[in-house]
């Protein structure tokens, strides 16, 4: 006999804002907003994630979570705010935020590139030539 959950788990929708992230320099900290909505029932867990361009994962600050709010239609919306600090992220790399739901886990994705003096004192930004390499 099968059993049914009610209300039906609808997994939440993500949004990163801003998004595409602007060119950050060492040091530099951005405010990112990770948006989840139309998710139903309460709770959620919303975390953030850091891969470096290397694939190497990185630490982040703690991030602080706003309220849940109910939209006219039952389900629910909250946000996650990131204060990220681009000193120890190296080049750059992917941002994610993560959402723990019944209905799922959800992930969204945007790429953070930190332009500036590389380690070896160059700057680390891409040179594109003529015929469409980069160096």
């Amino acid at each position: 006999m099968a059993s049914f959950l009610w209300p039906p788990a609808e997994p939440p929708s993500l949004s990163i804002s801003p998004s595409p992230l602007p060119l950050a320099a060492p040091g530099q900290v951005l405010s990112v907003r990770c948006e989840a909505s139309g998710f139903t029932p309460l709770p959620l867990e919303l975390s953030w994630e850091f891969l470096g361009a290397d694939g190497a994962p990185a630490a982040l600050g703690e991030a602080s979570l706003s309220g849940h709010r109910e939209a006219w239609d039952g389900t629910y919306s909250q946000s996650s705010l990131l204060q990220l600090d681009t000193s120890a992220l190296g080049r750059g790399g992917g941002l994610v935020c993560v959402a723990r739901h019944r209905g799922g886990t959800r992930r969204s994705k945007v790429a953070l590139e930190v332009i500036g003096e590389g380690r070896d004192g160059l700057r680390s930004e891409s040179v594109h030539t003529p015929g469409g390499t980069h160096l």
